[in-house]
């Protein structure tokens, strides 16, 4: 008996050529065994290597074994994945375009008011120069008054 499991062999399989022998395991792990037309060979070098104190364990392989539906399972999930993705980019793009024509028109109406003070303020700017030019003449009068009553006295 030879362990290369953790849990119960669950498949076992021979290559096509009917040189190898491959097992797997409930625990994901798969063991793949040379076959040997000599039994008697096999065990020989078996015990050669227990008495060399050679490790008899098979490696580890890096692969992983994943049952069909398994991968159809992840598949779907990815799948649903994947829309609700491109319903949440959707739905941004949607929100981003609301967004934009609302700023414009804010934009718009933040422009229209400033022109309105712009403009009003230039009317008032245009009134208090009126009423400057307008003073400065009564008191261009008010000063050739006093300086003739002054030159007179």
């Amino acid at each position: 008996r030879i362990l290369c499991h953790e849990g119960a062999c669950s498949r076992i399989r021979t290559s096509a050529d009917g040189k190898y022998l491959f097992s797997v395991s409930e625990d994901g792990s798969m063991g793949m065994f040379e076959i040997l037309e000599n039994v008697d060979d096999a065990i020989e070098t078996y015990k050669s290597k227990q008495d060399k104190k050679e490790d008899t364990r098979l490696p580890w392989s890096e692969d992983i074994l994943v049952s069909k539906r398994a991968l159809e399972a992840k598949l779907t999930m990815m799948t649903d994945l994947k829309s609700k993705v491109e319903d949440l980019q959707h739905q941004n793009q949607i929100q981003l375009a609301e967004r934009n024509r609302s700023y414009k028109t804010k934009m718009k109406e933040v422009e229209r008011n400033f022109n309105a003070e712009f403009m009003q303020d230039k009317k008032r700017y245009k009134e208090l120069e009126k009423s400057k030019a307008k003073l400065e003449l009564e008191f261009e009068k008010r000063m050739a008054t006093l300086q003739s009553q002054h030159e007179d006295h």
